[in-house]
């Protein structure tokens, strides 16, 4: 292993009965300097760093718009599909309070689209402990037959209105415009059923 334009080398043999294998011979001289990807620095606390005020002047900025800021403002493509979104109210005093957190990644939902049945479990659960409210969760069964999660959200209270907006993010998220061909699974929760409905 190594390199044309450093000194840096490293010998080794598989060592057959250890199953591992064994450095024989390095050097250990670096005259080459780091590459760094930008990109990789260039993550979500970073972006919120860098447009805190803009995002307190307009909470509702779609994450078009914060692309395209991001894009235009340092160069930058940033790369779409995991669906991340948060949603808070805002008092009068200007404070923000929090009120739910919606989560799809674009892997998991290229996997379910690609390898999974259509069918999607609904469900939620209550947060004990210092942080209250429920999470609520839709999962898939994978061709093996295990359950394959596919997108969570956090609310304050499971409700029509919070179920409504899970599922109109989740279908956004899948392609499945009104739900035909998909079987939804749930407990039958009061709010569930008439946001299905809808």
């Amino acid at each position: 292993m190594g390199s044309d334009e450093t000194n840096y080398r490293l010998w080794a043999s598989w060592m057959g009965k250890e199953k591992t294998f064994q450095i024989k011979s390095l050097v250990n001289e670096h005259n080459c300097c780091r590459v760094f990807k930008f990109g990789s620095i260039v993550t979500y606390r970073w972006i919120g760093k860098h447009f805190m005020s803009q995002i307190i002047e307009n909470p509702k900025m779609s994450a078009r718009k914060m692309k395209a800021k991001v894009s235009t403002t340092f160069n930058i493509n940033v790369k779409s599909g995991s669906t991340v979104r948060l949603d808070v109210d805002i008092m009068p005093d200007s404070t923000t309070l929090f009120s739910k957190f919606y989560v799809c990644f674009k892997a998991v939902r290229d996997g379910w689209l690609e390898g999974c049945r259509p069918v999607i479990g609904l469900d939620g659960c209550f947060l004990k402990g210092i942080v209250r409210g429920e999470v609520i969760s839709a999962v898939g069964r994978d061709a093996n037959n295990h359950i394959y999660p596919l997108a969570w959200a956090v609310v304050c209270v499971e409700n029509k209105e919070t179920w409504k907006w899970f599922i109109d993010l989740l279908m956004d998220d899948i392609n499945g415009g009104l739900g035909a061909g998909i079987t939804l699974l749930s407990d039958g929760h009061k709010g569930l059923l008439q946001a299905v409905k809808e």
